[in-house]
């Protein structure tokens, strides 16, 4: 098991260790690792309004809001399914930090909302 993949195509083989000590090797496989952060789509970006959020899988995330000087504009959401809309209507102009969390994974996103 392979605990911390790259992302793209690795190459894999597996060893065989006899008793005796003999060893001989496996063909050589590649996996490709798809990197699910990049599917993460939060869009428009510059928003007024709304922030629309769609995940790559369907799943449990928490998503907050983070201002330009690290404050907590939200509390945590937490979205079971594959997309949301934050409401950022009371928001003043600035940049923001999208921050999605999902399986022990954080994403960290920057959006600008302007009035």
């Amino acid at each position: 098991m392979d605990t911390e993949p790259y992302s793209g195509i690795s190459y894999y083989r597996l060893m065989q260790t006899d008793i005796d000590g003999r060893f001989s090797y496996s063909a050589v496989v590649p996996v490709k690792i798809v990197d699910k952060s990049a599917e993460i789509q939060v869009y428009p970006n510059p928003a007024s309004d709304f922030v629309n959020i769609k995940f790559p899988v369907y799943g449990k995330y928490d998503v907050v809001l983070i201002n330009g000087n690290g404050q907590l504009m939200n509390n945590p959401v937490l979205v079971i399914g594959n997309s949301m809309r934050l409401n950022v209507s009371i928001m003043k102009s600035g940049i923001y930090f999208v921050q999605i969390r999902h399986d022990g994974f954080n994403e960290t996103r920057k959006i600008m909302i302007r009035k």
